[in-house]
């Protein structure tokens, strides 16, 4: 498996906006027999961490790439929201 560790700043976005990308997002990642394996938010509001789980970086990258992924994140309620995705290791 290939593990993401996502951490989200949605800086001016509302969290509204960001569950509204997750619910374009997560059935995506089935299709891609992929899974979010927790979402955690921060108590001062000021983002999230999530933990996704992928069968190989290769489908993770393809995942990226999927038009409706590009589309469902490029919505213009959605400027100001930032993401950074690392690859981590379960230990």
């Amino acid at each position: 498996m290939y593990h993401v560790l996502l951490t989200v700043d949605p800086g001016e976005t509302h969290f509204r906006a960001v569950e509204a990308l997750e619910d374009c997002a997560l059935p995506l990642l089935a299709e891609y027999g992929a899974e979010r394996l927790f979402c955690l938010r921060h108590v001062d509001g000021s983002g999230e961490t999530q933990l996704y789980a992928f069968p190989s970086e290769e489908v993770f990258d393809r995942y990226r790439q999927d038009p409706r992924w590009i589309a469902a994140r490029h919505r213009p309620e959605l400027a100001g929201l930032r993401t950074m995705a690392r690859p981590v290791a379960m230990i």
